[in-house]
């Protein structure tokens, strides 16, 4: 074979082994939180919510989508907001951790508020953990790191205490076939906002998530995602970056048009409602 080939051929080979080399996350734009369509039942089960406008969240897309991945849905009321986390995971609530420990080695779901930014009396952040422990037991904890007036916001309290004081719950269920489950929570507007004040339809906040996966024995894998398109988001840091969070925004009405899903090299992807849930192409 000719020089020029052979160097031809070994070009080709080396961009193939690139491209399958490489590994895209989801850098997902705004989270849609609808209004809840009627009453709700925290057990585990959507089939009371409406999931049209779920956001996917995964690490590395090329590999994982179909083993470490999940669907993040938003509703609210006026008591209430709800998460719904439709997790795939093929080693589902496994978290080695106990109550008390850090929930982020295995099966977590970090989620990240800031209520009323940039309003100086009302603006609250809270870092919020809801995961099972080892044992079994549902955990959920919170803390803020806000100050006003020199004085630290009264929101923190010991692990549990989330939902034994202020009424946040809980609920697991996982997927017939073993290769997931369904994480539901009811967190009340009053446990994440330093007055009381609730956010207003069509008002928009600052929200991200952190999901964590126990990978292997010792390992873990953990999701950033839900940022704003000001500049490169913070992957290491972003339960502090502020400025990288991306906005969720209460919705006037539900069943909406579902959003593509969003890589961080600015590709998307088509998104479909297909018995009753988004679907990804």
């Amino acid at each position: 074979m000719k020089t020029w080939m052979k160097t031809l051929a070994l070009g080709l080979t080396m961009a193939w082994m690139a491209h399958t080399a490489h590994a895209t996350e989801t850098e997902n734009y705004g989270f849609r939180i609808l209004p809840v369509p009627g009453k709700i039942t925290i057990d585990g089960d959507y089939s009371d919510w409406d999931l049209s406008a779920g956001i996917f969240t995964c690490g590395q897309v090329e590999y994982l989508r179909d083993k470490y991945a999940l669907w993040l849905h938003g509703m609210y009321d006026e008591e209430n907001v709800y998460i719904l986390a439709r997790w795939l995971d093929i080693t589902p609530l496994n978290n080695p951790e106990l109550r008390g420990g850090f929930p982020w080695n295995g099966d977590c779901l970090q989620v990240r508020f800031r209520l009323f930014p940039g309003d100086t009396v009302n603006e609250t952040t809270s870092y919020c953990n809801f995961w099972q422990d080892a044992s079994g037991e549902s955990a959920m904890d919170r803390q803020t790191p806000d100050y006003r007036n020199g004085n630290r916001i009264n929101l923190d309290f010991p692990s549990n205490m989330f939902y034994e004081r202020e009424g946040a719950f809980q609920a697991f269920k996982k997927d017939e076939d073993g290769k997931g489950y369904t994480q539901e929570i009811k967190i009340p507007w009053k446990s994440i906002s330093a007055t009381g004040k609730v956010p207003a339809v069509g008002e928009r906040f600052m929200m991200t998530f952190e999901p964590n996966f126990t990978a292997g024995e010792f390992g873990r894998i953990t999701i950033k995602d839900l940022f704003n398109d000001k500049g490169l988001p913070n992957r290491v840091f972003t339960w502090r970056a502020y400025d990288s969070w991306g906005f969720a925004t209460l919705e006037a009405k539900g069943n909406v048009e579902p959003q593509p899903v969003r890589l961080a090299d600015s590709r998307t992807f088509p998104v479909t409602m297909v018995d009753g849930k988004p679907v990804a192409d």
